[in-house]
């Protein structure tokens, strides 16, 4: 299997897509806009206590109010938790709906090879490694003797030294007496943010199973030689450099994948469709043979319940949903099929680098599963409840809109003219009014100007270029036109 990491990079956000041989089955998004928070570790002040919910809340100098389930405090604090009293904490899960951020107790630090974790004496490896390894790596940690802390050696930790793994403890280790000096200052306050959003990819995923890191820009290269250069040289000759007109992740269809994991219904090869819902409280997945069904009904729907396996599993990593997952598959009469399918749904899911836990296929064709998230799913990052149908439904944010259009737009600028006229919708016009400094700066780096004019007919994001070339040409054009 030939499996690729892509790092792309632009004005809005840092992306990184996983592929596996050429489908695309992951993708990470962090916004340049607004800095990412979980796994930072604060210095907070309890607020309130609410026993009734069984948590506190927390203020942690966030604008939301973060909360902490007294399942995740210390069981050996030395002092009862309640009102005004100082606590060290860090972002567990980002806010979602009207929850603000989770927070823990349980402190832990993340390094390539270890997790290091204060308040902790377990040692352990990690169940994902190779068992030659694993063995291996127990063995040497049950010989070390460790002061104060546990820890568990990561995957990447087979491919490192026993001297770079305890190098790295050390350094983890440093960084938490840094913070407990910190800790002596007034809350709140942020005592450690985690590294860079490329970096923490970096560390967290990109290993030797993967036969190629392309970047789309030379600073990307740069930053990602750096830390590479440090903790895993060995992985610097697969890093490679995109070139090219068009976009990294147009070239290799993750463009049209991100969008299209936010679509409600998702068609299947045979003529089926899923369709996934997602809410606050879990997530259900419906298969449906699409009304068409030719030859032995039995088979067809065991085929069709097959395909629709394979896809869920993709579906469920491509738009990380996390928690409460249910999926309803077609009714099958015969045990054999049950119980093929059953153990194709355990293949699928066991590519998946996140956690997750399943009860087997029930005789009405269900499964019940969960599923840790491992960073903001698409649909968080990219919807909000819609407005106009009472929150029974997810619409595109307006920020989603202004970044898919500016996209477009810039896609278009790469063609040598002077001067582009574009068609867009009134109200993402107003939107993109308000990003003229990103427009601006187009025009200067291309020697261009840009033009609009509107069309409610069009859909939110579409984007018409009506024509471009010299300035003479457009200009007369433009007339009436926003600038």
């Amino acid at each position: 299997m030939r499996l690729e990491m892509l790092f792309s990079r632009d004005e809005f956000e840092d992306r990184v897509a996983v592929l596996e041989n050429g489908v695309v089955k992951e993708v990470y998004i962090s916004s340049r806009e607004k800095p990412d928070i979980l796994g930072n570790i604060y210095l907070g002040k309890v607020k309130d206590l609410l026993s009734g919910m069984q948590s506190s809340f927390v203020d942690i100098g966030l604008d939301e109010k973060a909360f902490l389930p007294f399942s995740e405090t210390l069981r050996n604090r030395l002092e009862p938790l309640e009102p005004g009293r100082k606590v060290v904490v860090q972002i567990s899960r980002y806010a979602r709906g009207i929850k603000g951020p989770r927070l823990t107790e349980k402190i832990s630090l993340p390094g390539r090879y270890v997790v290091y974790f204060p308040f902790s004496l377990k040692k352990g490896v990690s169940k994902k490694m190779p068992a030659s390894h694993r063995e291996r790596l127990k063995k040497w940690l049950e010989e070390l003797s460790f002061s104060q802390g546990g820890v568990v050696l990561r995957t990447a930790a087979a491919e490192a030294s026993y001297e770079q793994i305890w190098e790295e403890f050390q350094e983890l280790k440093s960084v938490w007496e840094r913070m407990k000096r910190r800790s002596q200052s007034p809350p709140p306050k942020l005592l450690y943010s985690e590294p860079p959003f490329f970096q923490r990819i970096l560390r967290d995923f990109f290993n030797s199973s993967f036969d190629v890191l392309v970047v789309d820009s030379e600073e990307v290269k740069r930053d990602v030689g750096n830390y590479l250069e440090k903790k895993a040289p060995w992985l610097l000759e697969k890093v490679k450099i995109y070139k090219s007109t068009i976009p990294l992740f147009e070239k290799f269809g993750v463009e049209r994948e991100i969008w299209q994991a936010l679509e409600r219904d998702v068609p299947l090869p045979s003529g089926g469709f899923l369709v996934i819902e997602e809410t606050e409280a879990l997530t259900v997945v419906d298969v449906n043979t699409g009304g068409f069904i030719k030859g032995e009904f039995e088979e067809i729907i065991f085929q069709t319940n097959v395909e629709a396996a394979k896809e869920i599993a993709r579906q469920i990593r491509l738009r990380d949903i996390g928690g409460l997952i249910v999926i309803d598959f077609i009714d099958m009469k015969e045990e054999k099929h049950r119980s093929e399918l059953n153990e194709i749904l355990s293949r699928e899911f066991s590519k998946d680098r996140s956690r997750w836990r399943k009860v087997g296929l029930s005789h009405f064709g269900l499964v019940e599963m969960t599923r840790k998230k491992v960073g903001h799913g698409l649909s968080e990052f990219y919807t909000v409840l819609c407005s106009r149908c009472r929150g029974n439904r997810k619409e595109l944010s307006r920020r989603a809109i202004e970044v898919k259009t500016l996209r477009e737009i810039k896609k278009f600028l790469r063609v040598r003219a002077e001067a582009y006229l574009f068609k867009i919708h009134p109200e993402v016009l107003s939107c993109l009014l308000k990003r003229k400094d990103i427009l601006s700066s187009w025009e200067r780096r291309y020697g261009v100007k840009i033009f609009f004019l509107t069309d409610a007919s069009l859909s939110f994001g579409e984007v018409q270029l009506l024509k471009s070339g010299l300035m003479s040409e457009i200009k007369p054009l433009a007339k009436g036109s926003f600038i």
